[in-house]
C-alpha cells in the first residue's frame, strides 16, 4: 500500500509522532549521590531544537558550545527536574537550572547527553534493509 494511501486510512487524531525518552546512567550525580543513578531524558522540541542551533550559528551571537550543551540538558532532562528550585538550589552555589546542570554534570557529561538526544532522533534504516545489504 502507497504511504498517501495508509496516511488517508488513518484517523487525524492517530498522525501523531511519540516522544521517545531514555533513562541514561549519570556518573557525576552518581559520585555526588553514593549510588548509582539514572536519569531520563526527552527529545526536544524541534523549535527548541533549531533555536539553539540558529544560536550557536549566528556569528553575531555570543553562544557558546557550552552553554549550548547546558540549554539542551535542561530542555531533555525530566529526572530530575532541573527547573524545580527545590531541585536545582540543592546544588553548591546553584541559584539558576543552569547553574546546578553545570554543578551536577561535568562539560564531556553533557555533550554525551547532548549526543544520546542525537542518536534518539536518528532515522535509521529498516532491519529487513540491513540485512539485505549483509547478504
Amino acid at each position: 500500500m502507497k504511504i498517501t494511501e495508509l496516511l488517508l486510512n488513518k484517523d487525524k487524531s492517530s498522525l501523531k509522532r511519540d516522544v521517545k525518552t531514555k533513562t541514561i546512567y549519570s556518573p557525576s550525580l552518581s559520585q555526588m549521590l553514593d549510588e548509582d543513578v539514572e536519569i531520563t531524558i526527552k527529545e526536544i522540541e524541534n523549535e527548541r531544537f533549531f533555536e539553539f542551533n540558529q544560536r550557536l550559528n549566528d556569528e553575531e551571537d555570543a553562544y557558546t558550545m557550552s552553554e549550548f550543551a547546558c540549554d539542551m540538558c535542561l530542555a531533555a532532562i525530566v529526572d530530575p527536574d532541573f527547573h524545580d528550585a527545590e531541585i536545582y538550589e540543592r546544588f553548591a552555589g546553584a541559584h539558576t537550572p543552569e547553574d546546578a546542570i553545570k554543578v551536577a554534570f561535568t562539560a564531556i557529561e553533557q555533550m554525551s547527553i547532548t549526543n544520546t538526544l542525537s542518536e534518539m532522533q536518528k532515522v535509521s534504516p529498516k532491519k529487513e534493509d540491513i540485512k539485505s545489504v549483509k547478504n
